[in-house]
Order: structure tokens, then C-alpha cells, then sequence
């Protein structure tokens, strides 16, 4: 039994104010409709098991390895890369429910000239179950600031927001996110509501981290390197990156549009401090202001993930 023939997804209906619960049909499929029904877990696929510290290092170096090749003998700062960003009312590792996606950025990018271009939008998560609920109320409350009912800035345009996303990003795009397996689930949750195939491939943000490295002649970065490298982000996480309505919020640790701005900024720094060489004879790349980071008291790449 294939997965997308069996997982519904709960989602609002658009044409009802009182957003009336029901089953999400493909238009690709058509399905009798189901009245009043959750999602039975005892028929969706079992989740695979997490990968070990030692198995997921090993995973990240053979997807360096991938990412070099495809970069080649390119000059990595003008290789365009493609930042995505996920932010989800919910998000377990091991669970039925994955991501669900309350918001969505992804920029173009260059190392060398920064933002070229950049998408932003914020997707409504569908009828929240109820045994969640608490779990989606202290992400928004927490992180995000993200309500995951009753918010106007919400789309329910699922088709228009798949369609945008293969617009902006190439197939053959070099796409990049921190702590990638957000990014997937949620490009999973999208498109199984789509009711098509998710062809993008995502390499993690540590992935990039060791193409520095092997480029430079370094080897593989350890991953007590990868980690201090990591929290590089959260210096450059400014304010002035956040979309509208972040930045009208106060204590808000995560807004899409400003993480992927500062995972940029972050790279600048990271290449001038530890991998100049990539650079040849060219000047330092530019860098943005680094901040205090005092008032955050957790690690920025943390999502919410449970």
C-alpha cells in the first residue's frame, strides 16, 4: 500500500468559516469523503529509526562528498545556492505527524553578493489534532509567535504555494537547510496535500560546512567543529531580516525569513575566519554586524523538534 494513498491530511476547508473538519482529496485522486475522522496511526507507515550520532556524521560526508562534485571546480563564493527554511506548528523526529508547516522562506543567494532574490509566505497547518494541540501551543508561544488557527496571513492555496516553490527553485538547484530533516518533512507534509511526488533534493547546512573543509584541504570536520560552527548563525540573526509580522512581535527566537538571512551572514563569517583560502586572491567576503546574543537563551538551530 503506497504511503500517499493512505495518509490524510487534516486540513481546514477554505469555503467554511467554521472550518469544518475533513479529509484533504488529490485532484489527482478522487476518494470517498470521510465525515468527522482523525487519522488512525495504525494506518500510516511505521517511522524509520533515527540515525545514530556516529551513522548521521557518515551520512553528512558521503552528502559532502555529492555536494563537491556537483559544485566541481566552480569558485564557490559565485556558486548560486538556494536557503530554505521551514517554520512548523508542529515537529517530532519520530511521529506520524512530522513537520506540519506554518511558514516558508527560501532565498537565492550567492556567498560573494548575498540575497539575490527571496520567497516568503505563511501556510495554514489544516485542523491541528486535538492530542497535539499543546505541543503546536508552545512552539507558537515559545518560537514562532505563529498561530496555528484563526490567522489571516495563513494560505490555503496549497496548489499555488507547490507551484511557486518549483518556480523559484530549479530542480538542478543546490538547495540548502539547517537541520535539513525540518525542511524534508515539511516538503513531504506540502506535497503529499498536493497530492504530487517531493523531487527536491536538500543538502544540510553541515554538508556545506564540510565542502569548505575539503576544499581547503582540511578533511572532514569533526563534530564538535560542526556544532560551534553552527551556532555561528545565531550572531547575525538581526531583526531588521524578519518578515512583517515578526517583526511586530516581541521574543520571537524563530521567523523563516530571518533564519535563513542569518545561516547566510553566518557563512560569510565562517569562510573568512576558517576557509579564506577559498577565496584565492580575492578580498574577504562582506560581513553584516554581529550581535548580542545574550537575550537568546536557546541554540538557533533549534526548531521545536521533539
Amino acid at each position: 500500500v503506497s504511503t500517499q494513498s493512505t495518509w490524510g491530511i487534516i486540513l481546514s476547508d477554505p469555503d467554511n468559516e467554521d472550518e469544518r473538519r475533513g479529509v484533504y482529496k488529490s485532484k489527482r485522486k478522487s476518494a470517498p469523503k470521510k465525515e468527522e475522522t482523525e487519522i488512525e496511526p495504525e494506518n500510516l507507515p511505521n517511522p524509520s529509526p533515527p540515525p545514530s550520532a556516529e551513522n548521521n556524521l557518515s551520512i553528512l560526508c558521503q552528502e559532502a562528498i555529492q555536494l563537491s562534485n556537483i559544485i566541481g571546480d566552480r569558485n564557490l563564493e559565485d556558486v548560486v545556492m538556494y536557503f530554505l527554511d521551514f517554520e512548523a506548528a508542529v515537529n517530532f523526529k519520530d511521529s506520524i505527524y512530522g513537520a506540519i508547516p506554518t511558514e516558508l522562506a527560501v532565498v537565492k543567494t550567492t556567498l560573494r553578493s548575498g540575497v539575490q532574490d527571496l520567497h516568503h509566505c505563511f501556510i495554514h497547518p489544516g485542523i491541528i489534532p486535538q492530542c497535539i494541540q499543546h505541543t503546536a501551543m508552545t512552539i507558537s508561544l515559545q518560537l514562532t509567535r505563529i498561530p496555528f488557527r484563526n490567522f489571516q496571513l495563513f494560505r490555503t492555496d496549497y496548489d499555488a504555494i507547490w507551484r511557486e516553490l518549483l518556480t523559484f527553485i530549479p530542480q538542478d538547484a543546490i538547495l540548502i537547510a539547517k537541520g535539513k530533516s525540518t525542511e524534508e518533512k515539511a516538503l513531504k507534509w506540502l506535497s503529499l496535500v498536493v497530492g504530487t511526488e517531493q523531487t527536491f533534493k536538500v543538502f544540510d547546512y553541515d554538508s556545506l560546512l564540510q565542502v569548505f573543509s575539503l576544499k581547503t584541504g582540511g578533511g572532514f570536520l569533526e563534530d564538535t567543529k560542526l556544532t560551534e560552527l553552527r551556532k555561528e548563525s545565531k550572531y547575525y540573526a538581526h531583526e531588521d531580516y524578519r518578515c512583517q509580522f515578526h517583526s511586530e512581535q516581541e521574543g520571537v527566537l524563530h521567523c523563516a525569513m530571518c533564519d535563513v538571512k542569518s545561516y547566510i551572514e553566518a557563512l560569510r563569517y565562517i569562510v573568512n575566519q576558517n576557509f579564506s583560502s577559498l577565496l584565492g586572491h580575492s578580498t574577504p567576503l562582506p560581513e553584516a554586524e554581529r550581535i548580542d546574543v545574550k537575550k537568546y537563551d536557546t541554540d538557533s538551530n533549534d526548531k521545536g523538534e521533539n
